[in-house]
């Protein structure tokens, strides 16, 4: 099912974690309907090939209050992918998860304020929806079946857009 932005209306988009899985998806979607995207993610090498590059995209951490700001001048809306996946790490690892995701929406909250941005659309990550491609007890490859995430993304990314353009 696919929901439809009135016609002739757009949207000056923030997208963060557009070079993710789900961000790539979701800044063709809104591109395909003619919406401003203006795409930052952080290219974390934990998630990038240090090679990494998305067209288009900038790189930038939602933890900068200073580039946020700078990012959020003139937008209607904000996309907000940008996140750190738990599944692999260690308690070690804590700190710096609760830093990118925690703080840095908070972060990117307090700009939004400062910038009169009043429009976010939150997406989670494998942390709530489960985890893909893995290496069981046994040492088997287990691959459960394939989701369609991206899409339900997609779809919610654009039904909230279509709610801000109804509220405005």
């Amino acid at each position: 099912m696919q929901i439809e932005l009135p016609t002739g209306q757009s949207l000056r988009v923030l997208l963060t974690g557009a070079a993710g899985f789900i961000g790539v998806a979701v800044k063709s979607a809104l591109e395909q309907r003619g919406h401003e995207i203006v795409a930052i993610d952080a290219f974390l090498p934990s998630a990038h090939s240090p090679q990494a590059a998305e067209a288009g995209v900038s790189r930038a951490d939602v933890r900068d209050a200073t580039a946020m700001r700078a990012f959020l001048e003139g937008i209607d809306v904000v996309c907000h992918q940008a996140a750190v996946v738990g599944a692999g790490v260690d308690a070690a690892d804590a700190p710096a998860f609760a830093s990118h995701n925690d703080f840095g929406t908070a972060v990117l909250l307090a700009a939004m304020a400062d910038a009169g941005c009043r429009r976010l659309v939150l997406a989670s990550s494998m942390v709530v929806y489960g985890e893909g491609r893995y290496t069981d007890s046994t040492g088997a490859d287990a691959n459960p079946n394939r989701r369609t995430i991206a899409g339900g993304c997609q779809m919610v990314c654009v039904r909230e857009l279509r709610m801000t353009l109804e509220l405005r």
